[in-house]
């Protein structure tokens, strides 16, 4: 099962595919126009995995130590 953004990223994708401009886009998929080329760059830049899912963050180091937990 895929999240939102992924099926929104992907649907972006085709409609760039099929040679619609991001604003065209922008009005099909419930994205800015600035969305959807980040979306094309980042499929230019890195492939498919890159565009359509984000890379792992680190996230906050844990304010509790296991004993405190």
């Amino acid at each position: 099962m895929f999240s939102v953004r992924v099926v929104l990223r992907a649907l972006v994708l085709l409609q760039l595919a099929k040679g619609a401009s991001a604003l065209r886009v922008s009005q099909i998929v419930p994205l800015t126009s600035q969305a959807i080329r980040t979306v094309a760059r980042r499929y230019q830049q890195g492939g498919l995995e890159s565009a359509l899912f984000e890379k792992q963050c680190p996230g906050a180091a844990s304010v509790l130590d296991d004993a405190q937990k």
